[in-house]
């Protein structure tokens, strides 16, 4: 029965961040190049992308570019180009937004849907299959009934996020950034408003609360779900971390590959995508890399707290509860295990975030560093919980060169003829074998079993190479060979099948439009600016399928009062206990939401429970 592939992407930052990320068990990785990726911050050299491809294809992982912004009419042939560059240097896929690449002439490279794209609807999600896109990246909102309902719908690949960093907004639809500094989330450029504390008011002007991050989301944390997710026809698990550190990158990878793993395994009808085994120097932990408290984001469709309006900053993970203060030392009601060096957290009464690094710890008292707690008394930490943010300790394990290994199983055997000796390597992954052939003297042994035992000691010697010897087997006669010629054959034959798994990896091509895809009509007759069509190629696109663009983005006609800024799942009259659905208690008229410089009314939608962010 031939398997299905099933995917863990995981972000790369630069090419160095994507190689940590495949040896640490991802079977691709996505990554921008230096211009047009929806992280500005996060840009590399075609050179190392090309370098980066090449180590991917070693263990047959994936590569994908991700050039999902926005396009103008004077940068459609850079990015024409910029696709061609990818295609010849090895990239797997392009994942974008713009409507624009469905009109240009491009080389073969499959395209992924991004999750910008506002990829919800049953019919939009078909139409991009019939346009002959290879995977649709789900919107994050959509619960395990929606994404298995699509998965029957259509055939295409569907990825979903699975870790990582939340938009509280529907994923492209979103101009708040742009709105309050001109910095566009669709450009690469977000200036993450949301994370922002504001003040909220009621529709009588009366003050809700102050000072709060009323649209800071906790993390995305689906681990405990993969296999309902794989029962819904997900077949590319994605952690989100284009602007995340190799630690971070390195731990939750390995993570989700030790999880996926356990999944795969009490499947017959699945397989991981890419080849290789990996152990790993440390226990991964999401708790411990950047990590905002865990939310599946109403994947069940049950509505839970998805947000944490005390902090947009990380928590980490709980250790211990706080008794007070004496002397300017931290007093808990237990042991905890701290190290000195580790960074540390608490809200203190007034719900501020209070940051120190623990300089001693012992017992039940820890040292913090000068000046952490100053103006602090110990009735503001009592009943606090503390919570570890760095880990000195595991992080000095993460920033370990070798702190996971990634091995392909190998067949050995060496065998003599009547004039030499050949020695023979099987992938037993892909099936490739290498063989080298030598003429080398033949000296008879006193204690054949020792030069057995000694040929195959040389033989198994792998250790910098991608390979470990399942199986070797020695079929001479007693002869004692010496190990340099051994070690120089066992050299050959492993640079000559590296070479060869790198030859027999095979691409994915774009898929070939359906038939009637040039008659078939886009699922929507009217298109405003939330569709986001910046350059006159998208905007033929959808008129030659039968759409009329209203309007071009906001990034071209700009925000004006009344517009909307943003749809969100996350609702503040539920968040605060004043939802007249769910609580009995409240209003349904709407509120306002005021910062330094910007005014936004929100507007509840309680049929559909969401909300909406309008420019007032």
């Amino acid at each position: 029965m031939k398997k299905t592939p099933i995917e863990l992407l995981a972000p790369a930052r630069d090419a160095a961040t994507g190689r940590a990320a495949i040896l640490h068990g991802a079977d691709a990785v996505y990554i921008g190049a230096d211009r047009f990726g929806a992280r500005a911050a996060a840009g590399n050299s075609m050179q190392d992308i090309e370098e980066l491809c090449r180590f991917a294809h070693l263990y047959h992982a994936r590569v994908y570019l991700a050039l999902n912004t926005l396009l103008g009419d004077h940068e459609l042939e850079a990015v024409r180009s910029l696709v061609e560059e990818s295609w010849n240097a090895g990239v797997d896929a392009i994942i974008f937004q713009d409507m624009a690449l469905l009109q240009m002439d491009l080389p073969p490279i499959a395209l992924h849907a991004s999750t910008q794209m506002h990829n919800v609807e049953p019919d939009h999600i078909a139409f991009l299959e019939s346009a002959g896109v290879s995977r649709v990246v789900l919107a994050r909102e959509l619960d395990l009934r929606d994404i298995g309902r699509i998965g029957r719908q259509t055939g295409v690949e569907l990825e979903v996020f699975v870790h990582g960093a939340l938009c509280v907004s529907y994923s492209g639809r979103c101009w708040m950034s742009l709105a309050l500094g001109g910095r566009s989330a669709n450009r690469g450029v977000c200036g993450q408003p949301c994370r922002l504390p504001w003040r909220l008011v009621d529709e009588r002007g009366g003050e809700i609360c102050r000072d709060r991050h009323l649209l800071s989301l906790k993390d995305l944390d689906r681990s405990g779900s993969l296999p309902a997710l794989l029962d819904a026809g997900v077949t590319s698990f994605k952690i989100e971390g284009r602007l995340k550190d190799m630690a971070y990158v390195k731990n939750i990878t390995a993570f989700y590959r030790q999880k996926l793993d356990r999944a795969l395994e009490a499947r017959d009808d699945l397989c991981p995508a890419s080849h290789g085994r990996c152990a790993y120097t440390f226990m991964p932990d999401p708790a411990k890399t950047f990590h905002r408290g865990g939310t599946e984001y109403g994947l069940s469709g049950d509505r839970q707290p998805i947000w944490n309006m005390d902090t947009p900053k990380a928590l980490g993970e709980r250790v211990a509860v706080l008794e007070g203060m004496e002397g300017g030392l931290l007093i808990l009601r237990e042991k905890a295990d701290v190290a000195p060096g580790d960074g540390l957290c608490f809200l203190d009464r007034k719900g501020r975030l209070q940051g120190l690094k623990a300089n001693r710890c012992e017992g039940k008292k820890i040292w913090p560093s000068p000046g952490a707690l100053t103006g602090l008394a110990s009735v503001d930490v009592a009943g606090s919980s503390l919570y570890r943010n760095h880990d000195v300790r595991f992080r000095k394990l993460l920033d370990k060169e070798k702190s996971s290994t990634r091995k392909l199983p190998v067949a050995v055997r060496f065998k003599e003829d009547r004039d030499g000796f050949l020695l023979e390597m099987k992938d037993l992954a892909s099936g490739c074998t290498a063989r080298a052939y030598a003429l080398l003297e033949r000296v008879s042994a006193s204690n054949p079993d020792a030069a057995v035992a000694g040929i195959r000691r040389q033989l198994e010697k792998l250790g910098d190479t991608p390979f470990v010897a399942e199986d070797i087997r020695v079929d001479t006669d007693s002869w004692l060979i010496r190990a340099s010629e051994l070690n120089g054959l066992r050299r050959k034959i492993t640079a000559d099948l590296m070479a060869l798994r790198v030859k027999a990896f095979h691409r994915s091509f774009r898929r070939t439009p359906s038939d009637g895809f040039k008659a078939m009509k886009y699922p929507h007759g009217e298109l405003d600016a939330s569709f986001n069509v910046l350059n006159r190629m998208a905007g033929t696109f959808y008129e030659k399928h039968g759409a009329k663009v209203l309007s071009m983005g906001y990034e071209n006609g700009g925000l004006h009062g009344g517009d909307c800024v943003m749809i969100t799942l996350h609702c503040l009259r539920y968040a605060l206990g004043a939802c007249p659905r769910h609580h009995g208690s409240g209003s349904y008229e709407n509120w306002r939401m005021e910062g330094k410089e910007r005014v936004f009314t929100l507007v509840f939608d309680c049929v559909a429970c969401r909300m909406r962010i309008l420019l007032a």
